[in-house]
């Protein structure tokens, strides 16, 4: 599965997991204060930033896009 972590001043992560352990699998800087993350059923990763607000990103299982 992916696990989407929110990195304060770096933005968001997605890393993978094989069952023992963790594999970053790719990353998006923000440019603010990265607060939470979440996934829409449609699967678009949402990332709130305490400076402007929301932003929504496409993530196909090895980058990010918005």
């Amino acid at each position: 599965g992916t696990v989407f972590l929110a990195n304060w001043d770096d933005g968001v992560r997605a890393y993978s997991y094989n069952g023992s352990s963790f594999s970053n699998t790719a990353h998006i800087s923000d440019g603010g204060e990265a607060l939470g993350v979440a996934v829409g059923s449609d699967g678009t990763v949402f990332l709130a930033n305490s400076l402007d607000g929301l932003r929504a990103y496409s993530y196909d299982g090895n980058s990010f896009s918005n």
